[in-house]
């Protein structure tokens, strides 16, 4: 309340010539801050001076409330612009689809987006791309893939954001075929595919065990000059290594030109549950296993494939293969991080660690 009051004071303080200028920079000024609690006490000023509030002024306010991530007050904003002809653009219509798309409100942000079209507003790149990403967050991949398709009918251009959402969301729930439909599509319309494109399409083909399609889009990212990231590489390789497939393995690291093992830092680690049968490896055997070898000993998680835990005695390297579990006893004075976490190096098993 004291704040209120003070801020008020302040307003009431500017020279009696200030325009409306000074008050739409007042109000950027409270966006950058998100500072919404403080809207109201502009506009009270502008009234006693007689200043009507224009376009500018209304944008600015919406704005404030977006970025604080206050949908509803935006909305209101948007409302009262409506009611007091003062027709909004694409930039009101624009914050409040955003406000509305960041904050979760995805039916909110589709029906403004509607709405803006129905206006007869041009909706652009940004209009379209935040509510396709909302329903690709939600996994409401149809409602996605809907907006996509109007986007490509309205002539408005897509970019690799456009499309990355809905294969990404085709590809977290595991609908290869979709999330290669959108892919092909994104390549045959001109627009440049990225490491984020490839790789959702081909941790979606290494979850279902499709290690052939992975494979034939592995070697379309290396031809389109983009190298895999550690995660991917992760991925494939722990498909590999489950699979037993280390000709496979060395082939495709070739190939997404890690001539040095990725190294990784791994997560909070969390107790692997007990596995239905385990074999034994003992530490000589391991480290002659060139396939093993090449890794490091924090791979990234992931579930069901390999990652490291400390159980209070020596480390323990565990690769989970569905069915059973191969375990090495690493020993050695590794250094040991918070949560069970172990520094990240190359994976060399020598008796100084």
């Amino acid at each position: 309340m004291l704040h209120e009051v003070r801020f008020s004071q302040t307003l009431a303080a500017l020279p009696r010539n200030s325009g409306p200028g000074v008050f739409t920079s007042i109000l950027a000024k409270l966006a950058r801050e998100r500072r919404w609690w403080d809207v109201d006490a502009v506009f009270a000023e502008m009234s006693k001076r007689s200043i009507k509030p224009n376009r500018i002024h209304l944008n600015a306010a919406i704005n404030v409330f977006a970025k604080a991530r206050r949908p509803q007050k935006a909305e209101e904003w948007l409302i009262w612009m409506q009611d007091n002809d003062v027709r909004p653009n694409e930039v009101s219509y624009n914050s409040v689809i955003n406000a509305c798309a960041q904050t979760g409100y995805v039916e909110r942000a589709e029906m403004w987006l509607g709405r803006m079209l129905e206006a007869g507003i041009q909706a652009n790149e940004v209009s379209y791309n935040s509510v396709i990403n909302a329903c690709a967050q939600k996994g409401r991949v149809s409602r996605a893939e809907v907006w996509l398709e109007k986007m490509l009918a309205a002539g408005v251009k897509t970019d690799a954001f456009s499309y990355n959402s809905v294969i990404n969301a085709c590809a977290q729930r595991r609908d290869i075929e979709r999330a290669e439909t959108w892919l092909e599509k994104m390549l045959s319309e001109g627009i440049q595919a990225d490491e984020v494109s490839y790789s959702s399409v081909i941790k979606a083909c290494v979850q279902k065990g499709e290690l052939d399609l992975a494979g034939y889009w592995l070697e379309r990212m290396a031809a389109a000059g983009l190298q895999a990231n550690e995660v991917t590489y992760n991925t494939v390789a722990g498909a590999c290594l489950a699979a037993g497939d280390k000709e496979r393995l060395e082939r495709w690291r070739k190939l997404m030109r890690l001539e040095e093992p990725a190294v990784l830092r791994s997560p909070p680690l969390q107790k692997p549950s007990r596995p239905s049968a385990c074999t034994t490896r003992n530490l000589d055997e391991v480290d002659k296993d060139p396939c093993l070898g090449s890794f490091g000993i924090c791979m990234y998680m992931l579930p069901g494939y390999i990652y490291t835990y400390f159980c209070g005695g020596p480390l323990v390297l565990v690769m989970y293969e569905y069915n059973r579990t191969i375990i090495g006893n690493i020993g050695g004075p590794y250094t040991v991080q918070g949560g069970g976490c172990i520094q990240s190096r190359p994976y060399t098993l020598n008796a100084d660690g």
